[in-house]
């Protein structure tokens, strides 16, 4: 095309010119590159007394036929690419957590006058990620988020709690949660006189 633009606004002495000065198998690739060329068109050729090489799509005085076979091509599609991993999928990609367990208090333990407290201990397998963090939460509400296996509840009234525990990745996604466990607070008081 900008060939074409530029032998349009040129003299016809530098079109025969430039025409001249081409090489014939650029010609050649020139007219292979048109959709016509690329379908098996036919193609026109002929070579003058100074050996100066013609090429058409078009039949001219003194031109014989040239087959050209089609040109391959290949289909071009678009790369599909993979989202990118969150952090909290890289980090359960990293850590394949196997277990989460609550090993203190054990299921339906009863403590007894303990002032409201106690201590709650896990075991995790395999050991927890540092971009990870545990979240306990006790009758359902967040109670503490820290990285430690080892968690000490205060403030606990008499009754019937039911803890349980998550790991969770850099952005709060859950990634494993353990079995509930309920526990029970006592406490003993004196009869008055």
């Amino acid at each position: 095309m900008r060939l074409l633009q530029y032998c349009q606004t040129r003299s016809s002495d530098a079109v025969k010119a430039l025409i001249k000065a081409m090489n014939p198998v650029l010609w050649l690739a020139l007219a292979l590159s048109s959709n016509a060329w690329a379908e098996g068109a036919t193609v026109y050729k002929k070579v003058d007394e100074n050996g100066n090489v013609r090429y058409s799509d078009t039949p001219f005085e003194g031109s014989k036929a040239v087959e050209v076979a089609p040109i391959s091509t290949i289909k071009m599609t678009a790369p599909v690419v993979a989202p990118k991993a969150t952090a909290d999928e890289t980090s359960a990609q990293l850590t394949q957590y196997k277990s989460l367990r609550i090993t203190e208090p054990s299921p339906d333990q009863s403590y007894v006058n303990t002032g409201g407290q106690l201590t709650l201990s896990l075991a995790v397998e395999p050991n927890l990620a540092e971009a990870d963090s545990i979240q306990i939460k006790l009758n359902g509400a967040l109670r503490a988020t820290q990285k430690s296996t080892t968690f000490s509840l205060t403030n606990l009234d008499r009754g019937s709690y039911v803890v349980s525990a998550e790991i969770v990745g850099p952005s709060g996604k859950t990634l494993l949660t353990s079995a509930p466990v309920t526990f029970h607070i006592k406490r003993s008081f004196k009869k008055g006189n």
